[in-house]
């Protein structure tokens, strides 16, 4: 819906100037969106990701409409859930889901919208181990890349309880924490120039915990914390070759990469699954005092008439409405 008519509500002689500055704004606000690439906007991942570099997919910028009409910066976590599903149905095996990424959550979260602690419990990303039909692979494929995306998020489409799952960590700078889960699972690592995948427990025996003698990181749960690998970003060719040189994780440089080394390990026992889809919501942080919901089925109470049932407003008109309903009464 277009809300910037033009239509000014000031004086008559000053309509013509409210107008034209605000089309004008409406101009600027609209290119501005229109030149960041949106899931609506998208025919297909491919549009995106055709090049096999790092920094041609996970780099570029995506964003999804939110219901107030503003654009959401998606994380790299889920990007890289759509570019994986879509190699995991092209070869017939596989899914994975995105969770809420630890960089997207609020400094100050309220306590009824989001959870005061950032757990460590909960990943990035999770992968079910599950064969596709072909016409489950049609019918993926004719989706819109933005249905791709609400599929691919865990907290809307739940599989059963009793699914099997793999836990994958999803580290996207830095300074992005790593922990030592009680299961061990894969960390996925995403610089600039390649990628790394690792188990948790090949980082904690190359690499230990977080030094005793350093600071106490910040966040949730420091004391599973493993020791920073921040160098793969910020250190010399040295230093990081130094830390390539402990073998502990496989270095790739396209998402296919990603995806067969993560179907090998969860098949052949290198990694068991993490938990099912009952415990991997349990995962999920919750807030202390949410903000109290609507059953399923409850109409929305609105001042609005129930169209078909002949119920009026029963809330008093506004001010302006009652304004013109006077003089028209008075003439």
């Amino acid at each position: 819906m277009d809300t910037s008519s033009g239509d000014g509500d000031g004086p008559q002689h000053r309509g013509t100037a409210v107008t034209a500055t605000s089309n004008a704004h409406a101009q600027v606000a609209g290119s501005e969106i229109l030149e960041k690439t949106t899931l609506r906007s998208l025919i297909s991942i491919d549009q995106l990701y055709r090049e096999n570099g790092p920094l041609s997919q996970l780099n570029h910028e995506l964003y999804d409409k939110v219901p107030n009409s503003n654009l959401r910066h998606l994380q790299k976590n889920e990007i890289l859930t759509l570019m994986l599903n879509e190699v995991a149905v092209l070869k017939g095996r596989g899914f994975f889901q995105h969770l809420r990424n630890r960089e997207s959550w609020l400094k100050k979260p309220p306590v009824t919208i989001c959870p005061e602690s950032r757990a460590s419990t909960a990943p990035g990303i999770v992968y079910m181990d599950i064969e596709w039909t072909s016409e489950a692979q049609s019918r993926f494929h004719g989706r819109s890349v933005r249905s791709k995306y609400l599929d691919s998020d865990a907290l809307i489409n739940t599989p059963n309880d009793s699914t099997p799952m793999y836990a994958l960590q999803c580290v996207e700078h830095a300074t992005f924490p790593i922990y030592v889960p009680s299961t061990p699972n894969i960390v996925v690592i995403l610089t600039p120039e390649d990628y790394y995948l690792a188990t948790s427990s090949d980082l904690e025996k190359s690499f230990g915990a977080w030094p005793r003698q350093k600071r106490k990181p910040r966040g949730p749960d420091p004391e599973k914390r493993l020791a920073s690998i921040s160098k793969l970003w910020t250190g010399t060719e040295e230093q990081q070759a130094a830390i390539k040189a402990e073998r502990a994780m496989v270095e790739v440089t396209i998402t296919e990469d990603i995806y067969k080394t993560v179907v090998e390990w969860c098949a052949t026992g290198v990694i068991h699954p993490t938990f099912d889809a009952y415990h991997m919501l349990k995962s999920v942080p919750r807030p202390t005092q949410p903000s109290a919901g609507i059953a399923l089925g409850v109409p929305f109470q609105t001042n609005a008439p129930l169209i078909g049932t002949g119920v009026e407003k029963s809330d008093p008109p506004s001010r302006r409405g009652g304004k013109k309903r006077s003089a028209s009464a008075a003439e």
